[in-house]
């Protein structure tokens, strides 16, 4: 027998006074072993959709010995097919480009499934996946928190994603154009086309390349005529590649090893759904390496945005109502918004976050998963005690602020650091600090 959030076994000889668990889709509940012949599995989020009939596992074990006695009993396959009640909504009906407000969909078996096959299993809006909200969902309803989306808007606008070498695929007339982002320099692509020749990458379906710089690798630069007096010149295309602007012709000043083309601030990045090296004479389009450095972002550049979102669970996608992200909704850290950088592990520090768009509702801070206090905020301005913070190896720092009724606060990169200051004690475990001539190990992180 099964509802909405039960499963309820019957058999014979179930082994008196065992702990049992039943897996049903990948979802591991603990039951309740009610008599030698019924096993009751409560799933806290809901039993997991199965359209195709599935058979849940229980195993016994004895509580004493921690002995399996029984391993794999497969009770009858089981069908739990889902239903969705209405699109879904969002709380606030708008979010900050930014992400962090709840989606919220009323149905059955959604949320079990995304808990036991979170790879499978997903609502994506704007196609980035919407995290399940364990804690927020339940049997008949299915909470996610929604992702950021970048678009050309929100990219400029609030700094939302740090440059980094774009992972890209380049066509184009030469027979190894692999070579051109393999990590090795010193290995040319090498194009026997003898006029015209040319690399060129595309941004997938729906988005844009926003370059902040292009950097091409040049080996045994002998002659330098098939590279300049506009024989080789870097081109951008907004219309699939029908027609192409020179975005900049390479001169005399090439020389062998990294040659480095910037669009620093104040200039604006480069926005082209398609990036060419065109060369004209033989020789033009033998190139080492090249890296983009830039973002590759949705092709919007309004100040909202409506996302569609779906749900995809055992392959069966269904259309959820859209989403839409705003300008408006979207509060910012300011330059050098974090105040200081860097602080204690052992905590107590006072942080000052300044910005906009602060005070909508209650701030909630986190600092690499911490909490830090909120004790002050305007709609400028928000102070924080920071925590503790324990070592954790390969940690990556994280900032992150959320504010209700708006979503998460765009921070344009910036974080706070946790360090072991040197003068403190307790980062020797109570002893000095070593005297000079002392050997000390510092750990990654």
């Amino acid at each position: 027998m099964i509802d909405a959030s039960n499963i309820q076994v019957t058999g014979t000889n179930f082994p008196a006074g065992n702990d049992v668990t039943m897996n049903f889709k990948g979802v591991i509940v603990t039951c309740t072993l009610n008599s030698a012949t019924q096993v009751d599995c409560m799933f806290p989020i809901g039993v997991p959709a199965a359209d195709v009939a599935v058979s849940p596992t229980l195993t016994f074990k004895d509580p004493v010995t921690m002995i399996e006695l029984t391993t794999g009993s497969t009770a009858t396959p089981i069908t739990n097919p889902m239903s969705i009640g209405g699109g879904g909504f969002v709380v606030p009906t708008e979010c900050s480009f930014a992400g962090g407000c709840e989606f919220s969909v009323t149905s059955n078996g959604l949320a079990g499934a995304m808990q036991g096959n979170s790879e499978q299993n997903t609502v994506t809006v704007c196609g980035q996946r919407c995290e399940l909200d364990i804690a927020a969902s339940s049997a008949t309803q299915m909470t996610c928190t929604l992702p950021p989306v970048i678009t050309t808007y929100s990219a400029i606008t609030f700094d939302m994603v740090e440059a980094s070498e774009l992972a890209v695929t380049w066509t184009g007339t030469g027979a190894d154009l692999m070579k051109l982002n393999d990590g090795i320099n010193t290995k040319d692509s090498v194009d026997a086309t003898a006029t015209n020749c040319y690399a060129e990458v595309s941004a997938k379906p729906g988005y844009t390349f926003q370059l902040d710089s292009v950097k091409i690798f040049l080996t045994n630069l002998l002659d330098k005529t098939p590279y300049t007096d506009g024989n080789l010149v870097l081109q951008g295309s907004n219309d699939g590649g029908v027609t192409f602007t020179d975005i900049h012709s390479y001169d005399d000043s090439i020389h062998e090893g990294m040659n480095s083309v910037d669009w620093k601030a104040p200039v604006v990045s480069q926005v082209y759904k398609v990036i060419r090296l065109q060369g004209a004479i033989d020789g033009s389009c033998r190139i080492g390496e090249v890296k983009l450095i830039g973002v590759e972002v949705m092709d919007d550049n309004n100040a909202s945005i409506s996302c569609d979102a779906e749900a995809n669970i055992d392959g069966v996608v269904s259309s959820l109502n859209s989403v839409t992200y705003s300008d408006a909704k979207t509060p910012f850290l300011g330059k050098m918004g974090v105040n200081p950088r860097f602080g204690s592990v052992l905590g107590g520090e006072t942080l000052t976050l300044t910005g906009q768009g602060f005070a909508a509702g209650v701030a909630t801070v986190k600092i690499d998963g911490r909490d830090c206090a909120v004790s002050t905020k305007t709609d400028i301005e928000i102070v924080c005690t920071t925590s503790d913070k324990p070592y954790v190896p390969g940690q990556t720092p994280s900032l992150d602020i959320l504010i209700a009724g708006m979503g998460k606060v765009a921070t344009a990169g910036q974080v706070y650091r946790y360090v072991s200051r040197w003068s403190d004690t307790e980062t020797w475990g109570g002893d000095l600090p070593p005297l000079e001539g002392e050997a000390v190990e510092i750990p990654k992180g």
